[in-house]
């Protein structure tokens, strides 16, 4: 470890320990409370419930997005898209944001940048799915931390980071969901993750972000000896493949990771990372409340939804 980081390291352990000391004056909402908040206030004469909490994985071959899959505004939205994702694709230069820290040439990943996310297909496209998670997953309204339209193409380098067995290491209530804009087979990079085909449930590993009384970061990387318990236990490598349109909604802390494509195919995906919320947005996403690439994408108080610069 070089100087720099030693310093670096120093200084955020002396401000998660200040910041400790501070919450135990000051208590924040835990993400619990937070959540029974949101529902009350969602539904007032309704129960809060825990089912969210049970939830892993969801696609839209499930009869509640019956609707939304055979609706023809929506698919000639998606088509739209399409148009438009290749439009920015072919300009990654100027359309794309890349991390600072990684050779272009050793990555699999476009990654539109924040100016060029906000559009109003990408607004009506939220606009579609929104409410019926809101309905039937949170039982309360939603906020939109997050929104990331990617391109995952062929490229012969190692497998790294989000290509490796991961989990998010997010809040319990936290989900993703993950839009096709192309079609999506085995062989341009679908989506993979744990699941169970006895129980219906996707592999849910533990978190270390649960509420200001437990939140800290760590490797959220899977190890062989863990996948392979994960095999033993009854789950099984899934991938979610499907036409344009086609999108899963996933609990961020079950086992999945991106899949390389190969036959020079690609795959265009816009995801939404999102929670429950204790008041109404509107619009779903806005840039003072939405993050992108640029942003972080943990927040230790429920109750805020500021934006903060990797």
């Amino acid at each position: 470890m070089n100087l720099k980081k030693f310093i670096k390291k120093i200084i955020i352990n002396l401000k998660n320990s200040l910041l400790k000391q501070v919450y135990k004056l000051i208590p924040l909402m835990t993400y619990k409370e937070h959540y029974i908040r949101s529902q009350r206030n969602y539904k007032p004469r309704k129960t809060p419930s825990n089912n969210l909490y049970k939830f892993t994985y969801i696609d839209s071959e499930d009869i509640i997005f019956k609707g939304i899959i055979e609706n023809d505004k929506y698919k000639k939205l998606i088509v739209k898209l399409n148009i438009i994702s290749n439009q920015l694709f072919a300009k990654p230069k100027v359309n794309c944001w890349f991390p600072k820290k990684l050779n272009i040439k050793d990555d699999n990943i476009f990654r539109i940048s924040h100016e060029n996310i906000f559009i109003p297909e990408i607004k009506m496209l939220v606009n579609f799915i929104l409410p019926i998670v809101e309905k039937y997953i949170f039982n309360s309204h939603a906020l939109v931390e997050g929104i990331y339209w990617y391109r995952t193409f062929e490229n012969d380098t190692p497998d790294r980071s989000s290509f490796l067995w991961h989990f998010d290491n997010s809040c319990l209530e936290r989900v993703k969901i993950m839009i096709y804009l192309n079609e999506v087979t085995s062989s341009n990079g679908p989506f993979t993750y744990l699941y169970n085909d006895s129980t219906n449930k996707g592999f849910k590993c533990k978190s270390s972000r649960i509420d200001f009384n437990n939140w800290e970061s760590k490797n959220s990387r899977l190890s062989k000896d863990e996948i392979e318990k994960a095999y033993k236990s009854g789950y099984s490598e899934k991938q979610f493949i499907g036409d344009p349109g086609s999108f899963a909604i996933f609990n961020t802390n079950i086992a999945h990771r991106g899949s390389k494509p190969f036959n020079k195919d690609n795959r265009d995906a816009i995801v939404l990372m999102l929670r429950p919320f204790h008041k109404k947005l509107s619009p779903y996403i806005h840039k003072n409340w939405t993050g992108t690439n640029k942003h972080k994408d943990n927040n230790i108080n429920p109750k805020s939804y500021k934006l903060r610069l990797r």
